[in-house]
C-alpha cells in the first residue's frame, strides 16, 4: 500500500520549511517508521531545534554538564517527545510512479490529501 507521510517536528509544527512530505510503499508500520526517522532527520538538520532542546534538557533536569552520557540520553528523550508527524493512506489507484506522486505532493499537500487519500485535511 502507499501512504503520504507529513514529517516535521512539534517546536516549529513544520513552519519555515521544517517539514517533509514523503511517499512511502509498504505497511502502516513502514510508513510510521519513515515518518520518525524524517523528524529525527529535521530536528538534526536544523540547529535552532536542536539549541532549544538541548535547553529543555537542562531546564528539565538536574544534570552536570560534564556528564556526556546522562546528557546524551535525556537529550534523545528529549527529541522523541518532539517527535511530529502525520500518515494518510493513498485510496485511490493511480497509474503514477512514486516519483510523479512525491512531486505532486510536494507541491500541494492539501489539495494531494484529498485527491488521493479521500480525506479532508
Amino acid at each position: 500500500m502507499l501512504y503520504a507521510v507529513i514529517a516535521y517536528e512539534q517546536i516549529y509544527q513544520g513552519s519555515y520549511g521544517r517539514i517533509s512530505n514523503l511517499i512511502v510503499e509498504g505497511t502502516e508500520d513502514d510508513a510510521e517508521q519513515a515518518a520518525i526517522e524524517e523528524s529525527y532527520a529535521i530536528m538534526e538538520e536544523f540547529d535552532a531545534i536542536m539549541e532549544e532542546l538541548k535547553e529543555n534538557v537542562f531546564e528539565r533536569n538536574v544534570i552536570d554538564e560534564d556528564d556526556e552520557e546522562d546528557f546524551q540520553e535525556l537529550l534523545e528523550e528529549e527529541m522523541a517527545k518532539n517527535i511530529a508527524y502525520e500518515i494518510y493512506p493513498i485510496t485511490i489507484n493511480t497509474t503514477h510512479s512514486l516519483e510523479q506522486l512525491e512531486e505532486e505532493f510536494n507541491n500541494d499537500p492539501e489539495i494531494f490529501i484529498r485527491r488521493y487519500c479521500n480525506t479532508p485535511i
